[in-house]
């Protein structure tokens, strides 16, 4: 796993703090079968640790639109999300419709690149957070550090296992 680049605070007009992360891993896999099993939304809580379920509202080849329940450090939150696919299944892009408190928004991707017989999976996010702007400030750290961070590690290592 790749080391953990952070671009982590960017003031809008001094109102709303955007928090960026990124992380990648190297796969033993062709991005087809990666690419699938990003695409299968369905079987992620069987995949990735903190999902727990999923409830899938709208479904076709390159858009889903789904509830998502994840436990993460013992709390459970529920989001709705949409999942885009772009580029030949080889940039997905992900985001909440409806966040959970204290996000005000989160969006980012799965982009996936070819090395050999290897991908290379990059997650991105971005995030902001509802409140003042020292509340933003303190909070975001905190989200980023301990959630963000911690459970786009927990679902890249667990691409790579799934294809170990």
């Amino acid at each position: 796993m790749g080391p953990c680049y952070c671009d982590f605070i960017r003031l809008i007009n001094f109102k709303i703090m955007i928090f960026k992360t990124s992380d990648s891993i190297m796969v033993n896999s062709s991005i087809e079968k990666v690419s699938t099993i990003i695409k299968n939304i369905s079987n992620w809580p069987e995949i990735f640790p903190p999902c727990k379920k999923i409830e899938i509202l709208q479904q076709n080849d390159k858009y889903t639109k789904f509830y998502l329940t994840a436990v993460s450090r013992g709390i459970t939150n529920r989001w709705l999300s949409e999942q885009v696919i772009l580029e030949h299944d080889k940039l997905i892009k992900f985001r909440q419709i409806e966040s959970s408190w204290p996000l005000s928004f989160m969006q980012g991707e799965w982009e996936l690149q070819k090395f050999k017989d290897q991908t290379l999976i990059t997650m991105n996010h971005r995030f902001g957070i509802k409140g003042t702007i020292l509340f933003q400030y303190v909070i975001g750290i905190i989200i980023k550090k301990f959630f963000v961070d911690k459970n786009t590690r927990l679902e890249l290592q667990a691409i790579a296992n799934f294809f170990q």
